[in-house]
């Protein structure tokens, strides 16, 4: 039998048979077992361990088995540190504070339990030694031991089983090769001054440690300790300050250890901070007359040791002078430049002076007050406390002496100023609160009484939280103003900044760039995630550090420092996150590293100077679309030059271009928005294929079209005015959640438009009807008549111009790689590939952007937005944006029948709209499904057997140019025969394609970019099959989430797709593909080995979610269409008629009532369904 490891200290990765246990055996083992330990323990004890009552011992075993039974199995991959420092921590703190005030005090009551003289360790000194003893041998037998015995029970129990579906190490380390994935960032230097620096910060956070767990007694600890910390709370209001006192220099000493451009400033201000500490020790120590209060001679060793800290400081302000000059005054800049500025020089000027006034009142109090009452008691005694005050003011000032003319600096002293302030007001109060409920806060003056000044605590920490706010909300203003930001908070601005530096090396002008563009991001958003974008800023730049290393702030480290870090902690492999210390720690961490480097990215992709150090060139520059209709087919030749003068003829468009026909700007250009209204016949949740098409054909067909409303949650655009080439100002606009709409696990990614039009605005305009074998299946399994496709898909395409795609809008490079490609896989394959070259899109006289995912701005595709819905608005439809249609309410006088919709307006506002015939349901997959859960419809199947096409683009790169951002996105298609997949020609902007299709963080990206003009995507669109599910219950990170699982099917699928398209990446002549798999793998084509071991290894590898860039925009089911006959009848959300199963009047036109995923673009099948629908309807309402 396969024994598991007992003790680990990282992450377990060995087989463990509680995987394969159910989830309550598991915490019924881990419950049984740690009951079991309890009772085998207290019986052993039981001679030498005396509990008060019987039930302490009872809530002991409690505790035992059911918090720390199930807390071990949910934290059973972490380290064994970790499991059995839970254990450990609270049963050592808890039986510290009764030692100190029941075993060692003349207490009343006696402890909860005690030893006796034979109890083991019983004879160790001091006290807080055997406690140490006693309870990591407890910690090892509840945190090590039972998880150990938990796994041979499971293994016993339920036997040996193989998780095939994972990859073990080997396989893993094999197919993401360190050739292929690795990008290995060297760990920086760490010189002398780096070594020092951090012992000292540590020895720091020791003393600080002690000194809070010394708020539980002194009585345990041995006799210099036991004085420390005597000395130390015999003050609460100086113990305060010596707490921030030791943060503050353990901040400054981390900081100075991370970057050396600032080792110089916190040199001196580690030297102020000393010096004044050692003058301090060493006059008070030796001026009898001062009678000084310091039994222990705590102020000698002081002044020793920081005098001997005052040379280290010395050469190190005098070794990194040099390397300081980057943050030196800005001498041009006049303090009336803007008003923030202005404002934090004379909070800086004047808190430097009232710290140094602190400093010269509290020394004068302590030479010149009363010791025995009234604010002399309070900086009156002990000596070494009122030394630590008076450091950490003087500290406190120079910081600011250093922040008023030294701008750039203020970032990174910011917290060293603000944490001492406002924490230490907060612990001021807290204090108060706790002292006052257990007798009073005590200060103990020079002469040994006991004094109270309870009104020091409640001024100190307004004081302090006044300077705290005036630095908080200043700051706030330099940043709303300076930066105009609007969105993100200070610590989340400086943090965007940091990472831009950190990736991309970005100078100032870059870093602001990319700051503005994502607080717009993150403003734009509507929905959960705006706020929340905040948040990883935030936790990385202030939270993160500290557990990982004890690090200072991101922005504060130097690049380095910061790229090593972010490689190190939130860019690792899966399996050296297994091994990590807190393996759900590391996935965190890797979850916030990936969203952050995609949010920096797609800033700094979208800015200008990046997109031309790529070669990107704008649509708007490039010299074959100067005219209203491009002069030649793509890619471009050059960038159109500028004019010389007025004469020049590059002023003005080309002329001699063919006019051709344009739509006219009226058509999407509204002069009115409806109002609500009260009733209507028809009521049609969403804008997009299915409920534009359903309000035109019913404007069509009914007598009364001004009785049909069409309610979009999204925001009306004009194209003309609205739409822009940029492509994060475009994402947050037109697309759901801004493109962030994920599963619940974040492993899948979905693409929805949210705007009038919905994802017609944002497509690709690609079309293609329903493959046969799919019709097939629709007809046959599901019962559902399509007899009637075949006339709507012709009509649809007259009214749309679905046709094959111009030569405008065809990239020759492309099309000739791709035709290469396809015409030599073809020569041999068994399966030949179905072409479609061009394909089909409904467009009218295309420019060939290769922006028409960013919307549709200069209106060459035909989307709903510019056809069928100013088509319905003419016949008199009341078309309303930026308003969420809530619930249906059913009739309660004709139940099965909608009676109203409820709606809420952005503002919060609910109305009803009486429904006189029929509600249209066609908001999409996931809304359409989120509507009728919210309507209380009852029927289990909602929102089930989700499916889509998956998106899987690998990008390949050849050794002459390809320019292929210019042409349309999707231009060629072949099919497999088989219908396992469709590849096609892809590509995107800059921003996108690094979103897309770079996997990679660091120096593999920058090459990646570097070559962007040579790049191609050829992508695969998979069906896949129903494994997915809308979620009822909210999300507390993604609002109403949805599930997906990878079906077997899926996976064969995929690993074909993959295999396929290298194939083809090759026969088109490309050198290198890309693959952006977590993590990224990069193949040398021109290594036939290579290839050929890749593929071979892909084909055993047990592929899963995690491994892929799982994405779609075209979701599909959830609320399932079958007739009567159907064998799926069961499972039925929608009958034969479109019409919602226990309702007469709710119908649904949209992608959710496919059965299943139809494996091509789904837009025109929608349309002609919704169609279909219609005339359901209206047969039903004449």
């Amino acid at each position: 039998m396969h024994i598991p490891v007992l003790f680990y200290f990282h992450g377990y990765v060995k087989r463990d048979p509680l995987d394969y246990t159910p989830l309550f055996a598991r915490m019924l083992l881990a419950i049984l077992i740690n009951a079991i330990l309890s009772v085998g323990l207290f019986l052993l004890a039981g001679p030498s361990l005396h509990f008060r009552t019987t039930t302490v011992l009872i809530v002991m075993a409690v505790v035992n088995s059911l918090l720390y039974g199930p807390l071990n199995i949910l934290l059973r991959k972490c380290s064994s540190l970790v499991t059995a420092l839970l254990v450990f921590a609270p049963f050592f703190l808890y039986d510290l504070y009764q030692e100190n005030h029941f075993r060692q005090s003349s207490a009343l009551h006696p402890a909860c339990w005690e030893y006796d003289g034979h109890f083991i360790f019983a004879a160790l000194q001091p006290p807080v030694l055997r406690l140490l003893l006693i309870f990591a041998l407890y910690a090892l037998i509840f945190g090590v031991l039972s998880i150990w015995l938990y796994r041979i029970a499971a293994r016993l129990l339920f036997g040996k089983k193989e998780d095939i579906t994972e990859p073990d190490e080997r396989a893993y380390k094999l197919f993401f090769s360190e050739a292929r994935s690795s990008e290995n960032i060297p760990k920086p230097r760490r010189d002398f001054a780096f070594l020092a620096l951090r012992i000292l910060g540590s020895f720091y956070l020791f003393y600080l440690l002690v000194l809070i767990i010394g708020v539980l007694g002194e009585h345990a600890w041995p006799g210099q300790v036991q004085q420390l910390i005597k000395m130390t709370y015999a003050n609460p209001a100086l113990a305060i300050n010596t707490y921030f006192k030791i943060i503050l220099m353990t901040t400054l000493a981390f900081v100075a250890a991370y970057n050396k451009s600032l080792r110089y400033h916190c040199s001196l201000a580690l030297f102020a901070g000393h010096s004044v500490s050692t003058v301090y020790a060493l006059v008070f120590h030796y001026c009898r007359a001062l009678q000084a209060s310091d039994p222990t001679n705590f102020l000698l060793t002081s002044a020793i040791t920081d005098g001997a800290l005052l040379v280290l400081f010395v050469w190190m302000a005098i070794a990194y002078k040099k390397a300081a000059a980057i943050h030196a005054a800005a001498r041009d800049l006049p303090i009336n430049f803007s008003v923030p500025l202005t404002l934090v020089k004379y909070l800086y000027t004047g808190m430097s002076v009232l710290f140094m006034l602190f400093c010269a009142a509290i020394v004068l109090i302590r030479l010149k007050a009363s010791p025995d009452g009234g604010i002399g008691a309070v900086y009156g005694a002990p000596d070494p406390m009122v030394g630590n005050t008076v450091t950490l003011y003087a500290t406190l000032a120079v910081l600011c002496i250093f922040l008023i003319n030294k701008e750039a600096l203020r970032n990174h002293f910011f917290n060293a100023l603000v944490i001492p302030l406002l924490a230490g007001g907060s612990i001021a109060v807290l204090w108060l609160i706790t002292g006052d409920l257990n007798g009073g806060v005590f200060i103990t003056t020079r002469s040994g009484a006991g004094v109270q000044v309870n009104w020091y605590f409640p001024l100190f920490a307004l004081v302090h939280a006044l300077l705290a706010t005036l630095m908080i909300r200043i700051r706030k203003m330099y940043y709303d103003i300076d930066y105009t930001t609007n969105t993100l908070s200070p610590s989340s601005a400086i943090n965007v900044m940091a990472l831009s530096n950190a990736f991309f090396s970005s100078d100032n002008q870059q870093q602001a760039s990319d700051l503005e563009l994502v607080d717009k991001y993150a403003g734009g958003i509507k929905g959960r995630k705006r706020g929340l974008l905040n948040l990883p800023f935030a936790l990385f730049e202030n939270v993160l550090n500290l557990v990982y290393g004890i690090r200072p702030c991101f922005s504060s480290m130097q690049r380095d420092e910061q790229r090593y870090y972010l490689s190190r902690y939130f860019f690792r492999n899966e399996w050296q996150r297994k091994r990590a210390f807190i393996p759900p720690l590391a996935e965190l961490a890797y979850q916030i590293g990936l969203s952050l480097n995609s949010i920096i990215m797609f800033a700094n992709f979208s800015t200008i100077n990046v997109r031309n150090a790529m070669g990107y060139v704008p649509v708007n520059a490039r010299d074959r679309t100067q005219g209203d209709m491009p002069a030649y087919p793509p890619p471009h030749e050059s960038i159109a030059r500028l004019p010389h003068d007025e004469k020049d003829p590059a002023n003005f468009k080309p002329a001699g271009i063919a006019e051709k026909e344009e739509v006219a700007p009226r058509v999407t250009t509204p002069v009115k928005e409806e109002k609500l209204p009260q009733e209507v016949d028809y009521f049609i949740v969403g804008s997009g294929a299915g409920g534009a098409v359903a309000a035109y054909r019913l404007a069509c067909t009914v007598a009364n079209p001004g009785s049909i409303l069409l309610l979009e949650r999204g925001t009306r655009y004009q194209p003309l005015q609205d739409f822009q080439d940029t492509e994060i100002e475009m994402m947050k606009k037109v697309y759901k959640e801004g493109g962030l709409q994920q599963t619940k696990t974040f492993s899948m990614t979905l693409l929805q438009g949210e705007c009038v039009g919905g994802t017609t605005v944002v497509n690709n305009a690609v079309c293609f009807t329903i493959p046969n074998t799919i019709r097939e299946i629709w007809q046959q399994q599901y019962d559902i008549d399509l007899s009637g496709l075949d006339m709507e898909y012709q009509q649809i395409a007259a009214e749309l111009s679905i046709k094959p795609l111009e030569a405008n809008g065809v990239n020759r490079e492309v099309a000739a790689r791709f035709s290469q490609a396809v015409e030599r896989y073809n020569r041999t394959a068994a399966d030949k590939l179905i072409t479609t070259f061009p394909v089909l899109v409904n467009h009218l006289h295309t420019m060939g952007d290769g922006n028409w995912n960013l919307g549709n701005k200069r209106m060459r595709k035909r989307s709903m937005l510019e056809t069928y819905i100013p088509w319905a608005e003419s016949r008199g439809v009341k078309v309303i944006p930026n308003m969420t249609a809530v619930q249906f309410i059913e009739d309660p006088a004709q139940p099965g029948r909608a009676g109203e919709v409820i709606v809420r307006a952005d503002n919060g506002n609910l109305q009803r709209v009486k429904v006189r015939k029929a509600v249209i349901v066609a908001g999409g997959v996931i809304s359409s499904s989120h509507f009728l859960m919210r309507s209380g419809v009852k029927n289990e199947n909602i929102g089930k057997r989700l499916s889509c096409n998956f998106a899987l683009p690998v990008a390949f790169e050849f050794d002459r140019p390809v320019r292929a951002y210019d042409g349309d996105q999707i231009t060629m298609a072949a099919m497999d025969s088989k219908g396992r997949a469709i590849f096609e020609t892809y590509f995107n902007p800059p921003a996108s394609f690094g979103l897309s299709s770079i996997p990679f963080f660091f120096d593999r990206r920058d090459a990646i970019t570097g070559r962007y003009c040579y790049y191609l995507n050829l992508g695969a669109l998979i069906g896949s099959s129903a494994g997915g599910e809308v979620l009822k219950k909210a999300d507390l990170i993604n609002g109403q989430a949805f599930v997906w699982q990878l079906g077997e099917e899926d996976i064969s699928k995929i690993k074909f797709a993959i295999e396929k398209l290298i194939e083809l990446g090759r026969f088109g002549g490309a050198v290198k593909a890309v693959i952006p798999t977590k993590p990224g793998i990069e193949i040398d084509l021109t290594n036939e080995d290579e290839v050929d071991r890749f593929i071979g290894q892909l084909s055993g590898f047990p592929v899963r979610m995690k491994d892929l860039p799982v994405s779609t925009a075209h979701p599909q089911g959830g609320n399932l269409m079958a007739g009567s006959q159907s064998p799926h009848r069961t499972q039925r959300v929608v009958d034969e008629s479109f019409c919602l199963e226990g309702y007469n009047n709710v119908f649904v036109a949209d992608a959710s009532l496919f059965p299943v995923s139809i494996t091509v673009n789904p837009q025109w099948t929608i349309m002609a369904l919704s169609s279909l629908a219609c005339k359901q309807i209206v047969s039903r309402f004449k």
